[in-house]
């Protein structure tokens, strides 16, 4: 396991080595400690939550159970802590769904919505009532979101247990600045980065906002929230 100082103690990485090379990888993942609310219909109650995600596992060690091995352990280590409040474990991912149901997992299908940007027409009056987010504007929309969530969970009804990852700043501010870095390592030009989303007002009453993450690698640019 390693660990980073700091907030990115967040955020670690686990790997199965081989016993005679301490450098070569079997599988390895990452898990992510996040911000969760949960209710089961007794008020809205404030917990934690795992992400794992970045599954892989060496081509050469493939369909042998390995990266099932090491989901196990690291499902078992959080198990045995303490001094987390954990309550669930998230697995983000691609990955084949039959595979995960292997495992015991229930795969969600995520809601996603894709804009061809050459068909999309803008309306040229709304261009000039928008304005540009700035970092600390993105944290204040994301702090305001997650009230709205609390608001939204509590109004759950029945037996059920229903549960959601905060749009905290700091979920924000770690997608934000992974951007950035890798923008920074692949070369880009920062002149493209430095908006990081968008206001605009419908109405007197109705504000519009919307945050972004630059995806280099895949040519696209992601909304984190709307």
């Amino acid at each position: 396991m390693s660990t980073l100082p700091g907030e990115a103690r967040s955020f670690e990485i686990w790997a199965l080595r081989k016993p005679d090379d301490p450098l070569g990888i079997i599988s390895s993942c990452a898990t992510y400690l996040r911000d969760a609310i949960m209710c089961r219909g007794k008020g809205v109650r404030v917990t934690g939550a795992v992400i794992i995600s970045e599954i892989y596992t060496d081509p050469e060690h493939r369909g042998r159970g390995f990266a099932k091995l090491l989901l196990k352990r690291v499902q078992e280590c959080f198990d045995k802590r303490d001094d987390l409040d954990i309550d669930f474990t998230v697995i983000f991912g691609n990955g084949c769904l039959n595979w995960y149901l292997e495992l015991g997992w229930k795969p969600v299908p995520a809601t996603q919505l894709t804009i061809n940007v050459d068909r999309f027409q803008t309306c040229s009056s709304c261009e000039d009532a928008w304005e540009y987010l700035t970092l600390q504007e993105v944290y204040n929309i994301a702090n305001c979101d997650v009230n709205v969530s609390k608001l939204r969970l509590s109004k759950a009804q029945g037996p059920k247990t229903h549960v959601q990852i905060l749009p905290s700043a700091f979920m924000a501010r770690h997608h934000l600045f992974r951007s950035a870095l890798l923008a920074y390592k692949l070369g880009q030009d920062h002149a493209d980065t430095r908006h990081y989303g968008v206001s605009i007002l419908e109405d007197e009453a109705t504000e519009v906002s919307a945050w972004w993450i630059h995806d280099f690698q895949n040519g696209r640019l992601m909304i984190g929230r709307l």
